[in-house]
């Protein structure tokens, strides 16, 4: 199989993607490098959603 027809053979499955665009997050992550508490709470927040960051008053 040449591979131009493994690329339109392939098969697709249904995905969702999210893309975050908080204010101040590259700031927030720049403080994260001397903050390891921070650190976990920035993973935590993309893992589990917004809830995290409000409850931390981060936003």
């Amino acid at each position: 199989m040449s591979e131009q027809e493994s690329i339109t053979t392939a098969p697709y499955e249904n995905r969702f993607v999210a893309f975050i665009d908080i204010l101040g997050f590259g700031q927030l992550v720049e403080q994260a490098d001397n903050d390891p508490e921070l650190r976990r709470t920035i993973a935590a927040a993309l893992l589990k959603g917004p809830s995290v960051l409000s409850r931390r008053n981060l936003y």
